[in-house]
């Protein structure tokens, strides 16, 4: 399988429109359409991108032989509904990462007040 018709279908299968990816990568949705049109090619930078956005590799997206991304078994369901909520969020891997300490960090119970110490042994 060509490079336009693993972009077609990665875009398919994480239920994205070219529009929602062109944003997250703050390119235009016609360069998205000229990609899976065959039309033209991403560079390796911008290559690169799509793979991580994506959770495959470089190399199986410039695989023609390749027809399906290798398992990767070493993430967990977890991490990729984590990655698979930042994409559908838009937002950036950054952005998601620091909203997700900043939600952790709020969320960890905090030690008790003074009042409440002394509270509880009277």
């Amino acid at each position: 399988m060509e490079f336009p018709a693993k972009l077609k279908l990665l875009i398919e299968r994480n239920r994205y429109s070219q529009a929602t990816v062109a944003k997250s990568f703050g390119i235009s949705a016609n360069l998205i359409s000229l990609w899976v049109r065959g039309k033209s090619v991403p560079d390796l930078y911008q290559a690169r991108r799509i793979a991580d956005f994506f959770g495959v590799t470089v190399d199986f997206l410039s695989d023609n032989a390749a027809d399906e991304p290798p398992v990767d078994a070493d993430r967990a369901s977890d991490e990729r509904l984590i990655l698979d909520l930042y994409h559908a969020l838009g937002i950036t891997k950054t952005e998601a990462l620091r909203a997700l300490a900043r939600a952790s960090t709020s969320n960890q119970k905090q030690p008790p007040s003074v009042e409440e110490t002394e509270g509880e042994t009277k």
